[in-house]
């Protein structure tokens, strides 16, 4: 007599277990989906491109894609990864440009002031100086439709350090 009220409830576990199997797995794939997974947000590519930087440069062109990154910030890490990381200023310097012109379409001052500083440096690496100087006006000029002086002083500084490197100073 006990092993058939046991039959029900062992029945009810079996049951139980397959629809929270069931479940579990469409959540997982609910959670591949996601549009906000941690490792494709701009702060977490941000944060591992140095020591991770092909990685970065992985992670950025899927959140691409995915449309979970903008056409400018991926730009942006992609020139942050190839200046700070690889060290390909040629590379990073093409990004900037392209980050730039999206960030000035965009009319995001900010993304501009940032991506202009290395756009000057990576520019100024190359001894492509017309282009540093190009950007280290821009700067100036943002910075003072800012008036952030802090920024402004860094430019100033970008274009010593080109007219150095010409020989010019």
């Amino acid at each position: 007599m006990k092993s058939l009220h046991s039959l029900p409830l062992g029945l009810l576990l079996v049951i139980a277990f397959c629809v929270m199997a069931c479940g579990g797995a469409k959540r997982t794939e609910q959670r591949a989906l996601s549009p906000r997974d941690s490792i494709y947000t701009h702060e977490y590519i941000y944060q591992i491109h140095i020591d991770s930087p092909y990685r970065a440069l992985a992670l950025v062109d899927t959140a691409e894609k995915r449309k979970l990154l903008t056409p400018v910030r991926a730009d942006y890490l992609r020139s942050m990864v190839y200046f700070n990381a690889l060290q390909r200023f040629s590379t990073a310097a093409s990004y900037a440009k392209k980050c730039y012109e999206g960030a000035v379409a965009q009319q995001d001052t900010n993304r501009i002031m940032y991506v202009l500083t290395v756009y000057c440096s990576a520019s100024q690496a190359v001894g492509a100086y017309s282009d540093a100087l190009f950007g280290a006006r821009k700067g100036i000029e943002y910075a003072k439709l800012r008036g952030d002086i802090s920024m402004e002083g860094n430019f100033l500084q970008n274009v010593a350090l080109v007219y150095q490197d010409m020989g010019m100073y």
